[in-house]
C-alpha cells in the first residue's frame, strides 16, 4: 500500500486486523523531489490522532555526499494515515459508502494523486437512484407484450439478460474511463443513458403496436 503525505511517500507492506502496520518504509522528498531521507520501522502501532508509535527504526539521511544511518528502538511518527484511512485504503471503490468515496477523493486531490477511480465510484452510487427508475421504466414494454406472442419466461430471461448487460456495461465503462482519463460523471452514466435510449425505443415500439 502506497500512501503520498506531502513530500514524502509512504509504503505499507502489511496491515494486520487491529491496524499495527508491519514493514513500513518512509521516502523523503525536498521541493525539487530530491531524496533527502528513507525510513524503514519493522512495526507500525496506533496512538490516537495522526499519532504512531514506530519500533525498530532504521534511518539513512543523505547530506550532501554523505550518507548517515542510524537506528533507534522506537520514536513517534505523525502521518495522514489514520485507522479509518486504511480501512479506507483496504476497501475496493465499490464496496466503500458515498460518504468515504467522498472524504477519500478530497484526500487524494489533497495530496495531488489520482482520484478517477474512486470519482467515478462514487458518481456511480450518486446515478444508482435514476438507474433504479430507469429498471422500472424499462420494464414497462414488457407488461404491453401479449401472452400469446411471447411466453411469461421468455419475457423473464429477456429481463435478466437486460439488466445482466446493464450491469456489465457499467463496470465495463468504469474501468474504460478509468484507463482513458474520461469525465468520471461521463464513465459513470453513459450506461444509464444508453439504456434510456433503449427503454424509450422499447416503449415506442409497445405503443405503436
Amino acid at each position: 500500500m502506497w500512501v503520498k503525505d506531502g513530500n514524502s511517500f509512504i509504503n505499507v507492506e502489511r496491515v494486520t486486523p487491529d491496524n499495527t502496520l508491519l514493514n513500513v518504509y518512509l521516502y523523503d522528498f525536498d521541493a525539487n523531489q530530491r531524496l533527502l531521507a528513507t525510513r524503514h520501522a519493522k512495526k507500525g502501532t496506533y496512538k490516537s490522532g495522526n499519532e504512531w508509535r514506530l519500533t525498530d527504526v532504521v534511518s539513512t539521511r543523505f547530506e550532501g555526499g554523505r550518507t548517515v544511518v542510524e537506528s533507534v528502538p522506537e520514536i513517534d511518527w505523525t502521518s495522514v494515515l489514520t485507522p479509518s484511512l486504511l480501512a479506507v485504503l483496504l476497501l475496493a471503490p465499490e464496496k466503500m459508502s458515498a460518504t468515504d468515496l467522498y472524504r477519500y477523493v478530497d484526500h487524494l486531490k489533497s495530496s495531488k494523486q489520482q482520484s478517477g477511480r474512486y470519482e467515478v465510484a462514487l458518481w456511480t452510487k450518486l446515478i444508482y437512484p435514476f438507474s433504479v427508475a430507469l429498471m422500472m421504466v424499462l420494464a414497462l414494454p414488457f407488461a404491453h407484450f401479449q401472452s400469446r406472442v411471447t411466453s411469461v419466461g421468455a419475457k423473464i430471461f429477456t429481463g435478466i439478460l437486460l439488466g445482466l448487460a446493464f450491469f456489465l456495461m457499467g463496470r465495463f465503462f468504469s474501468a474504460l474511463g478509468t484507463l482513458n482519463n474520461w469525465t468520471p460523471f461521463v464513465s459513470a452514466a453513459l450506461p444509464t443513458l444508453l439504456f434510456t435510449v433503449v427503454a424509450a425505443g422499447m416503449i415506442w415500439r409497445a405503443e405503436r403496436r
